[in-house]
């Protein structure tokens, strides 16, 4: 952690500025302000319910900001679509399943390409992170476990050599030693990727092993932010944040 714990150096890749949205008429997350900067892991933890999921659907184009800015590459990108964001190099691995369990698994690797040209290359790059993807790839999707659809879910978005990653609650009902494996890669992708990630958890222990700043959302609003130092107690720090 500690050859990325400073980042003044580095060029901003994503910030929101002020950044309200939400459903309907009901606002959700309000006034956030957040600045992710070149292959660095932001963690945002908090509780269900407290806006979480619908931060990173706002970023990615789901959701229309009510208030404020998103910025990515210093370019404004609030209230574009999805799909135009993806091209951009913005990938998104939900919370929910988001796998075509009656397509194989290289089928559904496909679909993070923007051309089946750059297949073999994305499946270098998956097999250096996640060897056994390419290994089923003809595989249906729906016969893998749980463990190996979320392995699925990361190496689509790895596909498309993403210089920012939006990642949702990824260790949800994982065992333990596959949470190690996705915590791990996370690390490695920022660091030798340089790719950026703004990782949404519920999971302390994962967050502090590869985040390097992390703040706290709390009915929509961040009520605390802190750095992640190399030898500090930093799983007692956020466990005692989350409990405030």
């Amino acid at each position: 952690m500690s050859e990325n714990t400073k980042k003044s150096d580095k060029a901003t890749v994503l910030e929101c500025r002020q950044l309200s949205s939400g459903y309907d008429d009901a606002t959700v997350i309000d006034n956030i302000n957040i600045q992710i900067t070149e292959g660095q892991v932001f963690g945002i933890l908090g509780k269900n319910g407290m806006g979480k999921s619908t931060l990173l659907k706002t970023i990615m184009g789901f959701l229309k900001p009510i208030n404020g800015e998103i910025y990515y590459a210093d370019q404004p990108i609030g209230g574009l679509e999805p799909q135009v964001l993806a091209r951009r190099g913005i990938a998104y691995i939900p919370q929910e399943a988001a796998i075509f369990q009656d397509l194989t698994v290289e089928e559904n690797l496909r679909l993070g390409l923007p051309s089946d040209r750059l297949l073999p290359s994305g499946m270098e790059k998956v097999a250096a992170y996640f060897p056994i993807i390419p290994q089923r790839r003809k595989q249906f999707a729906g016969t893998l476990s749980g463990g190996e659809q979320k392995m699925l879910l990361m190496a689509r978005a790895l596909m498309s050599d993403p210089k920012l990653m939006l990642v949702d609650e990824i260790s949800e009902g994982l065992q333990p030693t596959m949470v190690e494996n996705i915590t791990q890669v996370l690390g490695q992708v920022a660091a030798k990727e340089n790719t950026s990630v703004l990782l949404v958890e519920q999971n302390v222990r994962l967050v502090t092993r590869v985040a390097h700043s992390v703040a706290l959302l709390e009915i929509g609003r961040i009520v605390q932010e802190m750095q992640l130092d190399d030898g500090a107690d930093n799983e007692l720090a956020l466990t005692e944040m989350m409990r405030v």
